[in-house]
């Protein structure tokens, strides 16, 4: 079990960015009104679960209490449509909307999440609400103000969802549930290698792109951690080099955080290997020297099994 819950699509503000007031008619965040600590008491029955339990067989209909997890994914998306109407060539998108569908959340994981919820809204209730809050504010101001203060907006975000309580116990159960639901879906089967043959000897950004979910977890790489609950859907793309000389390959721009190897051929030793960082849309990154016209594979995959989708993969020669 791994406990990620960081919300998708954070980013971390530009330095120096102005940090203006919110627009009129978004909701100003008070904790003493949907902070954990000052959270009105919770009608109904507590159905907290013991963490132990078997997931595979508690239920995935149950609606969410309050709705504050549902509010919190729609508030994800807004904000996220927002940002890619800003910056979708800056994350390697060819129109707002492609960037929407690419980087989005998917519907099977938000299924999950609020099965996971159903489960824990007790105690797990106040703090998302007040995170949808946060996210529904820095939407509105981006709307508003447009994007030359979109960093502005995301700082007053990130300075409101610091108001909304930190991890629980709960919070593992949860996590234990949502991985166990997400599993089969994220990791799929086992496939052949390589997946798929980049045409020619192509050079620069973005020569491939793809979806890892459900493509198999089929190479474990030396920098990727070999436990449960670390394991992720690949994707192997065999490349080769128009020329000798020192390549950088990258997978900036990519939906979740990512590892990147490079194999001698599908049977072959391991000849590089690097991790992405946590940031939005940031990618791992690794440099190699190569021969004329030999081929590599190189493995495409995520941190972690929720970590999968959407990924890009560029290629540089170094001067």
């Amino acid at each position: 079990m791994v406990l990620l819950l960081a919300a998708c699509g954070e980013e971390k503000p530009a330095p120096g960015d102005e940090m203006p007031e919110l627009p009129p008619g978004t909701v100003e965040l008070d904790p003493s009104d949907v902070g954990p600590d000052g959270a009105a008491g919770q009608n109904g029955e507590n159905r907290r679960a013991d963490p132990e339990r078997n997931v595979t067989g508690l239920p995935l209909d149950a609606d969410p209490r309050d709705g504050a997890y549902e509010a919190l994914l729609d508030a994800q998306d807004r904000e996220l449509r927002a940002r890619c109407a800003c910056r979708f060539e800056e994350y390697g998108q060819n129109s707002a909307e492609e960037c929407f569908e690419n980087l989005r959340r998917p519907e099977f994981a938000k299924s999950c999440e609020l099965a996971a919820f159903s489960l824990y809204s007790s105690e797990l209730g106040p703090r998302y609400a007040c995170l949808a809050q946060a996210r529904s504010a820095s939407a509105s101001c981006i709307e508003a103000r447009g994007c030359g203060l979109l960093s502005g907006c995301e700082a007053t975000r990130d300075m409101a969802r610091s108001t909304c309580g930190g991890l629980v116990y709960a919070d593992v159960g949860f996590a234990e549930f949502d991985d166990g639901c997400q599993r089969l879906t994220r990791l799929g089967s086992p496939s052949g290698c390589p997946d798929v043959a980049v045409a020619g000897t192509a050079l620069g950004a973005k020569i491939f792109s793809g979806n890892t979910t459900g493509a198999g977890d089929d190479v474990t790489l030396s920098c990727h951690w070999d436990f449960e609950g670390f394991e992720s859907a690949d994707l192997l793309v065999e490349w080769q080099a128009p020329a000798a000389g020192i390549y950088r390959f990258s997978t900036e721009n990519s939906a979740f955080v990512t590892q990147l190897g490079i194999l001698d051929g599908c049977a072959g030793n391991e000849l590089g290997c690097a991790q992405g960082d946590s940031s939005s849309f940031g990618g791992a990154e690794l440099t190699l020297s190569l021969e004329a016209l030999q081929k590599v594979v190189v493995v495409l995959e995520g941190y972690s099994l929720l970590d999968s989708g959407y990924v890009a993969l560029s290629v540089q020669p170094l001067l």
